[in-house]
C-alpha cells in the first residue's frame, strides 16, 4: 500500500504546488475602416457673389410697387435667381459621385 501511496502523493504535491501559467498571446489584426474624405467643391460654389443690391424705398414713392422701384425689382428678381442657381449647383455637387 506504501509503495502505491508515495507516487500517488508525490504526483498530488507536484501538482499542487505548480502554479498555473497564463500565456498570453498578441496578434495585430489590420481592419478596414471606411473614412470619410472632404471633398473639395468646385470654385465657383467658392467664388464671391458678385451682384447688385437692390434699394427699398419708402412705400410713400411715387414710384414704389413694393417699397422697390421697378428697377430694384428687378435686381431683387435677379438676386433670387443667382442665390437659386448657387443652391442648385450645391446640391448638384453634394449628390454627385
Amino acid at each position: 500500500m506504501r509503495l502505491i501511496a508515495l507516487p500517488i502523493l508525490a504526483l498530488l504535491a507536484g501538482c499542487v504546488t505548480a502554479p498555473p501559467r497564463t500565456i498570453t498571446v498578441t496578434e495585430t489584426v489590420e481592419v478596414q475602416i471606411p473614412v470619410p474624405v472632404r471633398r473639395e467643391p468646385p470654385a465657383a460654389l467658392l467664388a464671391p457673389v458678385d451682384v447688385d443690391l437692390p434699394v427699398f424705398v419708402s412705400p410713400d414713392d411715387p414710384l414704389a410697387t413694393s417699397a422697390l422701384t421697378p428697377e430694384g425689382e428687378r435686381l431683387l428678381r435677379g438676386l433670387i435667381l443667382t442665390f437659386q442657381g448657387y443652391i442648385d449647383a450645391s446640391r448638384a455637387w453634394m449628390l454627385s459621385d
